[in-house]
C-alpha cells in the first residue's frame, strides 16, 4: 500500500484523537462488544437496539460539495494529478456526501450532497506530507484535526463520501465460509490489501426516499459489476452505518450477501469478469469455525474495512 496513507500510523491515530470514553463506546464492536474498531458513530440495523434503515429518511442538499479550506483544496488537486499520472483514478459519476445524520427522532434523517468522485482524493492521501501543511506536523491528517477538531460531519472541510461494502457467505457442507478478495494495485484508495468481497463509493442519484433503498441499489450494482452475480442470486444484509476514521471519518454502509451460489461457481464468476473490469487481484474464501470465528492469522492480513466487516457479521450471526 502507497504511504498516501500509512497503517502502521492507525494505531496512534486512535489512541489520539479517539480515545475518550465516550467515543470509545462508540467503537466497539464484535460478538462480545471489545475489540475497538477504526471506526466511530455506529449505526447497527439487527439486535435489540436496531435502527431500521427503512426509517432512515433520505434528504438531499441542493448544489454540489465545495471546498472551503483552500490548501484543502490545492492539496485534493495534487492528489488527483498524482493519481491520473499513476493510472489509478477514471473519471466516473458524481458520488454521495455526507452532510449530516439526524438520529433525533423517527423518521430519522440521512442528510447528503452530490460530490465528485475526485473531490475524494484528499482523503485518500492523509498521511502523505506536503510542503502546503509544514507548519502543522507536514500531513493533511494533522492540518485538518489541529484546525477542526470538532468530529460533527457538518464540521468537516473534507468530502466525506459514502463507502459501501459487503461479504459474500456461502454454506457448504454445513460450513459457512466468506469470500475475501486483494484489491488491485490500480485501485485509488487501500490498493493491494485485502478487503471485503465487494466495495465501492455510492453514486450521487437523488431519486430514493430511505436508505435502505440507497443500499438495495447500490451494492446491488456493485455485487453484480465487481463479482458478476445477477440481481437474483443474491440476498443484502445491511449490517450497520458507521464512519471510518483511517480516510477522514467517512461514513461507510456495511452489509452481508447471501447467495446459494458456491464458492468454486462464485470464483468462476470472478475469472469470467472482464479483466479491465476487474478490482480485484486475487480472490480467496475463509472458513467460519466452529466456534463461529475467523481463523487469527486470516484476520491479521484483513485490511480495517474488511476487519470491521467481519466482527459487524460476527454480531449478526449472535444476535447481539
Amino acid at each position: 500500500m502507497s504511504l498516501f496513507l500509512d497503517p502502521s500510523k492507525l494505531p496512534a491515530i486512535l489512541e489520539r484523537y479517539y480515545s475518550s470514553p465516550e467515543i470509545m463506546k462508540t467503537r466497539l464492536v464484535g460478538r462480545d462488544r471489545k475489540f475497538p474498531s477504526a471506526y466511530f458513530d455506529i449505526v447497527r440495523f439487527f439486535g435489540p437496539e436496531h435502527v431500521d434503515p427503512s426509517e432512515v429518511a433520505l434528504e438531499y442538499l441542493p448544489g454540489s460539495f465545495e471546498f472551503t479550506d483552500q490548501l484543502i483544496a490545492e492539496f485534493s488537486r495534487q492528489i488527483e494529478t498524482e493519481l491520473r499520472r499513476q493510472g489509478r483514478l477514471y473519471d466516473g459519476p458524481t458520488v454521495v456526501s455526507l452532510h449530516h445524520f439526524d438520529m433525533s427522532r423517527v423518521p430519522y434523517r440521512l442528510i447528503v450532497q452530490e460530490a465528485r468522485y475526485v473531490d475524494q482524493c484528499a482523503g485518500f492521501a492523509l498521511d502523505l506530507t506536503s510542503p502546503l501543511f509544514s507548519k502543522w506536523g507536514g500531513t493533511l491528517r494533522n492540518y485538518y484535526k489541529a484546525k477542526y477538531p470538532s468530529l460533527d460531519a457538518r464540521d468537516s472541510p473534507l468530502a466525506i463520501c459514502f463507502g459501501i461494502c459487503g461479504l459474500v457467505i456461502v454454506s457448504e457442507n454445513d460450513r459457512l465460509r466468506i469470500l475475501f478478495v486483494k484489491r488491485s494495485r490500480r485501485l485509488a484508495s487501500l490498493e493491494d490489501s485485502i478487503g471485503p468481497s465487494v466495495a465501492g463509493s455510492i453514486e450521487y442519484e437523488p431519486r430514493y426516499s430511505n436508505l435502505r433503498e440507497l443500499i438495495e441499489y447500490s451494492l446491488g450494482k456493485e455485487i453484480e459489476e465487481e463479482l458478476g452475480l445477477e440481481r437474483h442470486e443474491f440476498t443484502i444484509i445491511p449490517l450497520a452505518y458507521a464512519r471510518e476514521i483511517f480516510r477522514g471519518d467517512r461514513p461507510q454502509l456495511l452489509c452481508l450477501i447471501r447467495t446459494t451460489l458456491s464458492a468454486s461457481e462464485i470464483k468462476d464468476r470472478l475469472l469470467s469478469l472482464d479483466e479491465s473490469r476487474r478490482e480485484f487481484d486475487d480472490a480467496m474464501f475463509a472458513e467460519i469455525d466452529d466456534d463461529g470465528e475467523l481463523r487469527a492469522d486470516m484476520l491479521s492480513t484483513l485490511n480495517f474495512e474488511a476487519v470491521m466487516n467481519w466482527y459487524l457479521a460476527e454480531e449478526y450471526f449472535g444476535r447481539l
